[in-house]
């Protein structure tokens, strides 16, 4: 795996830790990107595969350009052809790509969210199916929304996405579209992962306090991991509280809580003692 160094300047949630899960899906993707094939992330809310993506995507090299959409409930088909037109360049009347010699790639977040329609389909997802499915010479793509019967195809383009579990607005998304797609899961982290990640990242940020406070580290995340652990197993979501659902993120808002802590304003080590009081 590769080492992982804490930078001040980069915001929370943007700092990738490197774990053998996330080290494993970007090889993967690599080979999957590389070698042509649309490809599929699934897993629970919070396991990161939307952090991993991005910082995959952001290390792609020359060859690739690539753009990220999150699909929401009121994601519409119009919506995103729009997106579509817009970050493609206009190769031909009829004919729409990346710039010269590059691959285009499109990451699509929560891709199971848009709400069904009247018969139960996904219009942004029958679109997505469309530009990847429709072969009659050469590539897919849609028809223009002005012109009729003006088909623009669709080339050097291809699709990762990323999608929690059906449930909680989230919807099954149709056989006819993740046939297109190399499907991968993403494991829940157990708990030394999720402590190598938090104790690294609170280890680089207290390099800048006294000394002492550098053996904290392990004990703060170790206690609310336990706290958090704690709560999953005895704040169950019921019909009166069904927003009593909790996963990493909420662990890594605390996390984030005491990195907004400034030395000046903690001159040492409080004892257990005098904490006591």
């Amino acid at each position: 795996m590769p080492s992982f160094d804490f930078i001040k300047n980069v915001p929370f949630f943007n700092l990738v830790v490197p774990t053998v899960d996330s080290t494993r899906l970007k090889y993967i993707l690599k080979a999957d990107v590389e070698a042509g094939f649309h490809v599929l992330v699934g897993g629970n809310s919070g396991v990161g595969k939307t952090l991993t993506i991005m910082d995959y995507l952001d290390h792609t090299g020359e060859d690739y350009v690539f753009q990220a959409k999150s699909f929401s409930a009121q994601t519409s088909a119009r919506a995103l052809q729009g997106f579509f037109e817009e970050k493609l360049e206009k190769i031909r009347k009829n004919l729409l790509g990346p710039p010269s010699g590059k691959t285009f790639l499109f990451f699509v977040d929560d891709l199971n969210m848009p709400m069904t329609e009247t018969y139960g389909a996904q219009p942004p997802i029958e679109l997505l199916r469309q530009i990847i499915n429709q072969k009659d010479d050469r590539n897919g793509g849609f028809y223009d929304l002005k012109k009729i019967g003006l088909f623009k195809r669709v080339q050097k383009t291809q699709f990762i996405a990323a999608n929690a579990p059906p449930g909680g607005g989230r919807s099954v998304v149709t056989a006819r579209l993740l046939r297109h797609f190399h499907l991968i899961n993403v494991p829940d982290l157990n708990k030394e992962t999720m402590m190598k990640i938090f104790a690294s990242i609170l280890e680089g940020f207290l390099v800048d306090f006294p000394p002492d406070f550098q053996a904290l580290a392990n004990p703060l995340v170790n206690g609310t991991l336990t706290v958090y652990q704690d709560i999953q197993k005895a704040l169950l979501p019921t019909p009166s509280k069904s927003h009593y659902t909790f996963n990493l993120r909420d662990l890594a808002k605390v996390i984030q809580g005491l990195l907004m802590v400034e030395p000046k304003h903690v001159p040492g080590r409080i004892s257990q003692k005098s904490a006591c009081y």
